[in-house]
This record gives C-alpha cells, structure tokens and sequence, in this order.
C-alpha cells in the first residue's frame, strides 16, 4: 500500500487545527472586503443606504395572514441580509452611512420648507 507524497502534511495540519480554507471562506472573505471597500467611500455609502436599506420590500409588512407573507419575507430576505452583512464588516461604517442619510434627509427637507416659503 502505498503512502501519498502530501500525506504526513494533511495530517500535520489535521493536528495543528490548521484546516485549508474552502471555496465558501474564501468566497466570504472577498465579499466582506468588498463590502467594506464600497462602505468606505461616502457614494458607496449612499448607493447602499438609497438601493438597499431604502429596499421597498423592507418597509412591507411580511406578516398578511396568507401566502402573501411568503412572497414579502422572500422579496426582503436579501435585504436584510446584505445589511447585517454590512453591520458586522464594519459597525462603525456602518453608522457613519446612517448618519450622513440622516444629513441628507434633513437638507432634503429644509430645501422643501424653503422652497414653499418662497
């Protein structure tokens, strides 16, 4: 019976816990550097607060006491996934992106005022 070349080495990794990443972590890794580097600029920030969290689907509610609920909690399932995504990145990113839509929703509306003053 013959030994394979890379034998001794899977099993000093076995022993070690050292276990090769899987197509998955790494795939999970790309997307959490991603999202961290769209979080990091202020139009990144804001393409995601207007095109995710801003999501119609999230402001719906899931729960209509027919299949209708399965259809809403689908259409918000990836929603609510890329911003709990989005929050374990990077948390303070994150806030940084609420702060600054609150910002803009407040000048939105001091424009409005001032305009109907006009």
């Amino acid at each position: 019976m013959a030994i394979k070349s890379d034998a001794w080495e899977r099993i000093e990794e076995k022993l070690r816990g050292e276990q090769p990443k899987s197509d998955l972590d790494e795939r999970l890794e790309r997307r959490s550097f991603l999202l961290r580097k769209q979080m990091e600029t202020a139009d990144g920030r804001e393409f995601f607060w207007e095109f995710v969290v801003c999501a119609p689907a999230l402001g719906m509610k899931a729960y209509t006491g027919n299949a209708d609920t399965y259809y809403i909690l689908g259409m918000r399932r990836n929603a609510e996934a890329l911003i709990e995504s989005a929050k374990r990145t990077s948390l303070s990113l994150y806030q940084k992106m609420e702060a600054e839509a609150f910002m803009r929703e407040e000048a939105r509306e001091k424009t409005k005022k001032e305009s109907k003053r006009s």
